[in-house]
């Protein structure tokens, strides 16, 4: 794991942090969502129960400019590995301008699940005579 470090013979393992930057004016609809695709137990990065995990996630989403302003601020629990939430969801106008908008209730992840197993899984076609 690359999220770790042993001082003094302990290891400590570093919480992830990703940033998403956007740079111009893309309009259109943007919608933030959290995922736990993975769990490791911190005492020895192996498996862990993958059900009721209570894995806490703070999401901001701060706006640079013209001035800093936190745009978004939330706490979240993931409970299982696979666990997924659309948590904000913006839309972006020409001018730079968002709206804030309900975000999907489907997770934006089912999406993506259900197309990689439509292209795994060949359907038969069957013609009538």
């Amino acid at each position: 794991m690359d999220d770790k470090l042993i001082a003094g013979g302990e290891t400590i393992y570093l919480p992830h942090k990703e940033v998403i930057t956007l740079r111009g004016v893309v309009p259109g609809r943007y919608t933030y969502a959290i995922h736990l695709y993975r769990s490791r137990d911190p005492s020895h990065g192996g498996k862990r129960d993958p059900r009721a995990l209570g894995i806490s996630v703070h999401a901001e989403v701060v706006k640079l400019n013209p001035k800093v302003v936190t745009e978004f601020r939330r706490d979240f629990t993931l409970n299982y590995e696979g666990d997924a939430v659309d948590i904000w969801s913006m839309d972006v106008s020409p001018d730079g301008n968002f709206v804030e908008v309900d975000p999907p209730v489907e997770p934006i992840v089912v999406k993506f699940y259900r197309t990689a197993s439509e292209k795994e899984e060949p359907r038969s076609v069957v013609s009538a005579p």
